[in-house]
């Protein structure tokens, strides 16, 4: 498991409490550093900037859990324009709540 963060500290913590749990976990600085060896990425952030770039490997299964609200976005609208299939929860939900689809369909094709 890799672990980013914006803050190296913060990606270091993580990484030691999943290495505590019995988990193989490395924190790394940038996020694509680890893209290349991920076939799963999980952002569970409330930022309102992507904190993935907007190209990542075509096998990447990414599970964005974070964004609740319209304007939080983790990942950004080129990505997910590009996707081969988005899941949602709850389609009236991300209708209106979920940051990423909205801003997607905000920024046009």
């Amino acid at each position: 498991m890799f672990v980013s963060s914006r803050g190296e500290e913060k990606a270091r913590t993580l990484a030691d409490h999943a290495r505590k749990l019995g988990m193989e976990a490395s924190a790394v600085g940038d996020v694509e550093e680890a893209l290349g060896e991920a076939s799963l990425v999980v952002t569970a952030t409330t930022s309102t900037e992507p904190v993935l770039p907007e190209e990542i490997p075509a096998d990447a299964f990414v599970a964005a859990v974070g964004s609740f609200r319209p304007d939080m976005a983790e990942l950004p609208a080129a990505l997910i324009r590009s996707a081969n299939r988005v899941v949602v929860d709850e389609l009236e939900g991300a209708r209106e709540e979920a940051g990423e689809p909205i801003q997607a369909e905000r920024a046009g094709p």
